[in-house]
This record gives C-alpha cells, sequence and structure tokens, in this order.
C-alpha cells in the first residue's frame, strides 16, 4: 500500500494547487461533488498523471468513477503502472 500513499500525497498536493483548493484536502474528497474537478482541470490531471506517472490512459479510464477521489486516482495509477511492470 505504500506506493498508493505516495501516489496520493503527490495528488492531492497538486489537485489542490492546481485547483486553487483552500482546505485541505483529503484522499476520499469526492472531486465530482465539491466541483474541484471541471473538464479543463480533468486534462490537466490526465496529461499530469501521464508525465509524472508515466501512465498511459484510454477512454475507458476517464470515466467519473476514477476520477471521484484521489484514491480512486491513485489506485488507477497503482494498476496501470503494475500491468507495465507484469
Amino acid at each position: 500500500m505504500e506506493i498508493i500513499d505516495t501516489i496520493e500525497h503527490e495528488l492531492t498536493g497538486f489537485i489542490a494547487k492546481r485547483a486553487q483548493v483552500d482546505y485541505p484536502l483529503k484522499p476520499d474528497t469526492d472531486l465530482l461533488e465539491e466541483g474541484i474537478l471541471d473538464s479543463l482541470m480533468m486534462m490537466d490531471l490526465v496529461a499530469h498523471l501521464e508525465s509524472q506517472h508515466h501512465v498511459s490512459l484510454g477512454d475507458r479510464d476517464l470515466s467519473p468513477r476514477h476520477f471521484r477521489t484521489v484514491s480512486c486516482l491513485a489506485a488507477l495509477v497503482a494498476q496501470k503502472q503494475d500491468s507495465l511492470n507484469h
């Protein structure tokens, strides 16, 4: 689980900074319900995930269920990285 914690920490900081969130962002904060992720922020986030975490996201990965929380995103990134290593 350590890799997921590392990814969560990095993504929490990135999202909070880019979206200018002025309260502590938690891994289980609902990014969609809170209005933190809009379409532009989502595209920035996809580009960040692909460049920073060296994963490739396809159309199936762009589902709201993957972008609902930082925890969901971290799990997706970890799964993609694991697939690359096997």
